[in-house]
């Protein structure tokens, strides 16, 4: 069962039965890299709304992937966010 209508109608459904809207979840993946923005001691801008981009690529690339019955949207949010920063964290510490 498809968890999303089509990419194009914007909204997602939810382990609830209801659904949100894709502007809510650019918000809350926002709000995500802000945090780690502001708690990070590398906090550049740039590089912030470079891996803001990169969360919202992977989940727009899986959202159909996302299935409402094995966890909440947050959950799924935050595990593809979190893996992005611990990427961009790595990248870091390389240099």
């Amino acid at each position: 069962m498809k968890n999303i209508k089509t990419k194009t109608s914007a909204t997602i459904s939810t382990n609830n039965g209801g659904t949100i809207g894709m502007q809510d979840v650019l918000e809350f993946l926002k709000k995500k890299v802000q945090f780690y923005d502001r708690h990070s001691e590398h906090g550049v801008t740039a590089d912030s709304e470079d891996l803001f981009q990169d969360i919202v690529i992977k989940v727009w690339n899986n959202i159909e992937k996302y299935d409402s019955g094995k966890a909440k949207l947050t959950t799924w949010l935050n595990a593809i966010a979190d893996n992005a920063i611990r990427d961009t964290y790595k990248r870091y510490n390389k240099n």
